[in-house]
């Protein structure tokens, strides 16, 4: 069936991410076009073949490959410059903490391209350990672990679990938001 719930989200899900592909991969290469429609080939291979290809993939997999992904952005966080992604995301952050610890009013913080923080302090107070570390990108990887821990939880479905992390993942979004989120005090100096 054309309109099933599958499909339905299926389609945003591929409509989604090729939008954010096609406007974000332009900062990185010349061929974001050409990118976003070898994702779309990908994708749309990947769910129609992907009860076949779910069958193959066991749970350790899934697993070890959580893992090495966030093993991988980790070295990663120390080699990309953020600065030159014309991002702040870090730069708020690190902004907002580094005026609460000199004693100067938070939302008078700005960051390296001269933007204020957002009104949401809970963000601020999550993020917290993170900056104390002197690494913000280990806040958007979070989400791997907890999908796991809140799958167990909610006792979800082995396979059920696993294809929602390949879809995190793999989502262009979700990839943007860790590279763009890492920071390093290296970054500050």
């Amino acid at each position: 069936m054309l309109l099933s719930k599958n499909n339905i989200a299926i389609s945003l899900f591929i409509f989604i991410n090729a939008l954010f592909l096609l406007k974000y991969s332009e900062r990185v290469t010349s061929y974001n076009e050409l990118l976003t429609l070898a994702f779309i080939g990908v994708f749309i291979g990947f769910f129609y073949w992907k009860d076949t290809i779910l069958l193959k993939i066991k749970f350790a997999y899934g697993f070890i490959g959580s893992v090495i992904f966030i093993f991988l952005f980790g070295i990663a966080f120390t080699y990309i410059n953020v600065e030159s992604l014309m991002v702040d995301r870090w730069s708020v952050i690190s902004s907002f903490w580094d005026n609460y610890f000199q004693g100067e009013y938070v939302y008078f913080a700005k960051s390296h391209r001269d933007n204020p923080p957002g009104p949401m302090p809970f963000y601020y107070m999550l993020a917290l350990p993170f900056y104390l570390i002197g690494e913000l990108g280990y806040f958007s990887l979070l989400a791997i672990p907890a999908l796991w821990i809140v799958s167990k939880y909610l006792k979800f479905n082995k396979e059920v679990m696993q294809f929602g992390l390949f879809l995190l993942i793999t989502s262009f979004f979700y990839l943007w938001e860790v590279t763009v989120s890492g920071y390093t005090n290296l970054a500050s100096s």
